[in-house]
């Protein structure tokens, strides 16, 4: 595993931690 693809994957963990962080809380709303 490259370090390209380390990063980008967690570019990606990162930016779906987020989308469902924002459901959590509008569900939460």
């Amino acid at each position: 595993m490259t370090g390209a693809h380390f990063y980008i994957g967690m570019e990606v963990l990162i930016a779906v931690t987020s989308v469902v962080g924002n459901v959590m809380v509008v569900w939460a709303v």
